[in-house]
């Protein structure tokens, strides 16, 4: 009954391994929670989550399958709940218009005009960049999260993992303060510097193991 205690808009975030696949993070997959689709009838097994998925579903049980494998898409929560670890977050400066918003976006920008999956394996190595470009060219799951959010005033990409990608570690990071920090010391006296170079843009609700 995760679902129950998720906000509207909340990120979901998932892996089913210790290391996501193809770029070594923890996180592997993101979507978008909508409370408006979550149904308690069904609970976690209602299709609520925006995201995209790749078409690699064939033979799972419905609950873990998203309604339209290859496409921008619903997950179900039991998607991220079934996993090694899955986490939770909305952006530090949280509102149920801002929300409302972004879910929404999810649903016109991306699920109603069904774009296929497309993750731009360059945009890892900093060659192009339509992760940031607000259109459902080269959706993939976190583009999808951020681009929704980002319309509604909110950057969750903390551009610490995967070049120009948006990845879910990215989001996952966004949760996290970052410092610099330099000590000096000479014949037994010292000094540190320490300095904030990425203030946090999200609050972590809850995360999870297996």
């Amino acid at each position: 009954n995760f679902g129950l205690t998720l906000p509207n808009g909340a990120v979901l975030l998932t892996c089913p391994k210790d290391k996501a696949f193809v770029i070594a993070g923890q996180w592997q997959h993101a979507g978008i929670f909508s409370k408006s689709k979550y149904k308690s009838d069904l609970l976690d097994a209602s299709l609520c989550v925006y995201t995209a998925q790749p078409d690699n579903y064939h033979g799972f049980p419905d609950y873990l399958k998203p309604d339209r494998p290859g496409y921008a898409c619903l997950d179900t929560i039991c998607m991220y709940t079934y996993q090694k670890r899955v986490a939770s977050l909305i952006p530090k400066n949280y509102s149920s218009y801002k929300a409302e918003r972004a879910v929404n976006d999810a649903e016109r920008i991306f699920y109603n005009t069904k774009p296929e999956y497309n993750l731009p394996m360059n945009e890892f190595f900093f060659i192009g960049d339509t992760s940031h470009d607000g259109t459902n060219k080269n959706t993939y799951c976190s583009k999808v999260v951020y681009t929704s959010w980002y319309n509604a005033g909110e950057n969750l990409d903390a551009g610490t993992f995967a070049g120009n990608l948006v990845s879910p570690d990215d989001i996952f990071d966004s949760t996290i303060d970052r410092y610099f920090t330099i000590k000096i010391s000479f014949f037994g006296w010292s000094k540190t510097w320490t300095w904030k170079t990425y203030e946090s843009t999200a609050k972590l609700l809850a995360i999870k193991e297996r």
